[in-house]
Formats: C-alpha cells, sequence, structure tokens
C-alpha cells in the first residue's frame, strides 16, 4: 500500500550468491617479416576446469558446463604491408548445456523443466585497415562473414536481450558490416 506522502521506495540490491571459476589460459603468436608483408598468426583460448555457484539458499554447487561453455577460442590471421591491415578471426564456443526453463507440455499441460544442449559454434570475422597518414585510420570489416545463425539456447539470464539466443556468446545479428574512421589531433 502506497502512502500519498511517499516520495520513493528504497529497495537495495544485494547478490544471492557469487561463481568461482578456475582453468587455463593458453595465448600464442608467432610473427614473420615475408616478402609480401609481416604476417602473423596468433590464438588464445580458455578452458574451465572447475565452476562453482554458492548461493545463501542453496549452499555450494557445481555448475561446470551449464550455460557457460568449457572451451572458447579463437585464431587470429594478419597480413600487414604497408600503409594496409588485413585481419582473419575464426571465433569458438564449445559445447554446452542450457538452463533448465519451466515449461507446459501441450499434450498434457503440466509444468516441466526443460534443457537443451547447445552444440559449438564458430564463425569467421575479416577486417581491412588503411592508415595513409598517421592520425588517419580507415576500417572496413565483417563479423560473422558466413552469416551463421546462432544455435538456440534457453537462456535465463537477466543480461539476455533475446530468449533464445546466449547473447553473452552469440550475435541475434548475423552478418554485421562494419565502417569506421580514426582521426587524431
Amino acid at each position: 500500500l502506497l502512502r500519498k506522502d511517499l516520495l520513493a521506495i528504497y529497495l537495495p540490491m544485494q547478490n544471492e550468491g557469487a561463481i568461482t571459476r578456475s582453468g587455463l589460459d593458453f595465448e600464442g603468436a608467432f610473427r614473420h617479416p615475408g616478402h609480401w608483408g609481416r604476417w602473423s598468426i596468433g590464438a588464445k583460448a580458455t578452458y574451465i576446469l572447475k565452476s562453482e555457484i554458492f548461493n545463501e539458499v542453496l549452499g555450494k554447487t557445481s555448475d561446470r558446463g551449464i550455460s557457460s561453455p568449457r572451451m572458447r577460442a579463437q585464431i587470429i590471421g594478419t597480413l600487414e604491408r604497408d600503409k594496409w591491415t588485413n585481419t582473419v578471426t575464426i571465433n569458438y564456443n564449445g559445447k554446452y548445456s542450457g538452463n533448465a526453463n519451466p515449461a507446459w507440455r501441450q499434450s498434457d499441460g503440466d509444468l516441466t523443466n526443460v534443457a537443451r544442449d547447445v552444440e559449438a559454434f564458430y564463425t569467421l570475422d575479416a577486417n581491412v585497415s588503411y592508415r595513409p597518414r598517421p592520425d588517419v585510420d580507415f576500417r572496413f570489416g565483417v563479423q560473422n562473414a558466413f552469416n551463421k545463425a546462432a544455435p538456440l539456447s534457453f537462456v535465463d539470464d537477466s543480461s539476455a536481450q533475446a530468449y533464445g539466443i546466449d547473447t553473452r556468446l552469440h550475435s541475434a545479428w548475423g552478418r554485421t558490416w562494419r565502417i569506421g574512421l580514426n582521426l587524431r589531433f
């Protein structure tokens, strides 16, 4: 019941728990000056070994592999020549299990929890930049060059923008073109 003389209601936010994750991070790069310019190839990856959730009500539970891929990786290839830089990136998100969410069965109308395994997912990005002067950069690129649809995922997350796609890991936009200009002064 609200009072007429009440200006605002203060409801402080509080964390319901914490997530602790441990894993391995890998990163490596190789550069080589060649006849066509400077080539480089790099790779970086994260592999989650252990993940735990601590909730005030439920206590400690393991969430390894749930709503988060165990493995995420990128392979990045670059060619720099004169004033041009060309980059190709392969992005990988490993397989994981989505959250269990309540759903009604059409056959009998009963409420049940539904979870879904989300398959591994790859995308390819390509970017080109041109620097005619030290204070000017032109950029052009495409993310998800093959317009691969994001895998279906039942996300139950307050940061999710689209139900059915895990926007923390995938884009609902599909192929995205980008163009940019930097001027420094």
